[in-house]
């Protein structure tokens, strides 16, 4: 049953997602795709050299990187571990090998076997990101797992139409490596763009704490922009080979909460050209405060942290919470390091932005925890303002969203 659902569903969306890219003169792509193809080609040889051995297709082997890891070597696992040559990690083999070229022979020979035993590449890619149980103990696949199979082929297709001009203007991009003490406010300044832009290029590393070592793309300054910021709300025309998980990376904000608010189904593959407006939250690094290309923003001050300090002495000193050193810093987790370059809140200099309330109007879906989280704030201070007297929510409602204290 899940596997002649799996199939179905793969010819009616594949397929529509094809119809639905425009025709374009000349196409724009994925700014996304782009950084993640440009970290592929430094391990192309082992990566065909493997996928040469195997029998699978060179296209669908770097899709499958592009997925999995971004291109990159050194990934955060999600328990906080830094994965050196973590390209194609496997439900079988979770530890990294000892080198890229181990790593790669590995995933692929663990998708080989899957394609040879399943008898069809789209399975065996089910299996691969899901587990083999997926096939089988499931009456129907589930829905994130059919995505990242979707996602998958959605790379291919484009390699297969476009892999030369994409593979042109990868190489327009710098390669650096992270050095310690950096962050992406720090790469950001160095690389003359700004922070949301190298977040867009390097997605998958978007949502972690920068670690020594790791390998960062970067765009020419002067390229033209390809976003727009207002206020809180930021406003971008999907690329070829764009999706929903990799832009939510980027602005740092839930996937969910971005389809909802543009009308996306889940399983929906965004086609070239489809204007989107994402609600960004107020701490989002691409605010207008930290969206100039190599300035802090107004309301920050530096801090290099000294050998011995932590988190907690440095809020401290500087009257502000842990919390919100975090969440100025994009840090996943209270530990930093000797070097390590920090931007506190000045409260003196603190912009005041607020000249009318922020107000949300209630769409299906929202509950008083996910909007006290979104907007940072609590279920309690939204109760208060509103003057509610119970958490049930109806829909059109109009809430007043308080300061953040």
């Amino acid at each position: 049953m899940g596997k002649r659902r799996l199939e179905s569903r793969l010819i009616l969306v594949i397929a529509a997602w094809m119809w639905a890219q425009p025709a374009w003169a000349g196409p724009e792509f994925s700014p996304s795709l782009v950084g993640m193809y440009r970290k592929s080609m430094q391990v192309e040889a082992p990566l065909f050299s493997a996928a040469g051995r195997h029998g699978l297709d060179p296209r669908l082997a770097r899709a499958l990187i592009l997925h999995q890891s971004g291109g990159n070597d050194a990934i955060v696992s999600a328990s906080g571990e830094l994965r050196r040559n973590a390209y194609l990690p496997t439900a079988s083999e979770p530890a990294p090998a000892d080198t890229a070229a181990a790593n790669l022979e590995a995933g692929i020979r663990r998708f080989a076997e899957l394609a040879e035993r399943l008898g069809r590449h789209d399975y065996a890619l089910a299996a691969y990101v899901g587990g083999p149980q997926v096939l089988a103990s499931q009456p129907a696949l589930p829905l994130s797992v059919l995505h990242d199979v979707m996602q998958i082929e959605q790379y291919k297709s484009v390699l297969r139409l476009h892999e030369a001009e994409i593979r042109r203007e990868a190489e327009s991009l710098r390669l650096r490596r992270v050095q310690p003490g950096e962050n992406w406010a720090s790469v950001a300044r160095t690389t003359g763009v700004s922070e949301f832009l190298l977040r867009l290029y390097n997605p998958v590393l978007a949502a972690h704490q920068l670690h020594p070592g790791m390998l960062l793309v970067a765009p020419d300054p002067r390229a033209p922009a390809v976003l727009e910021v207002n206020g809180t709300t930021l406003s971008y025309t999907s690329r070829i080979g764009d999706s929903t998980l990799n832009l939510a990376r980027a602005f740092g904000v839930d996937r969910d909460t971005l389809r909802q608010d543009n009308n996306l189904w889940y399983l929906q593959q965004l086609a070239a050209g489809q204007p989107l407006s994402i609600h960004l939250p107020d701490h989002s690094p691409s605010s207008p405060v930290r969206l100039a290309a190599s300035a802090p923003g107004a309301g920050l001050q530096p801090h290099t942290v000294r050998a011995g300090e932590t988190l907690s002495h440095i809020a401290l000193r500087y009257d502000t919470s842990v919390r919100t050193l975090m969440r100025t810093n994009r840090l996943s987790t209270s530990r930093i390091v000797a070097g390590q370059q920090l931007w506190i809140p000045d409260r003196r200099a603190r912009p005041r932005v607020a000249q009318r309330p922020r107000l949300h109007t209630v769409r299906r879906g929202d509950t008083l925890s996910h909007l006290a989280q979104r907007y940072d704030t609590s279920v309690r201070a939204l109760m208060r303002v509103n003057r509610l007297g119970s958490s049930l929510l109806r829909i059109g409602k109009i809430l007043r969203i308080p300061d953040q204290v």
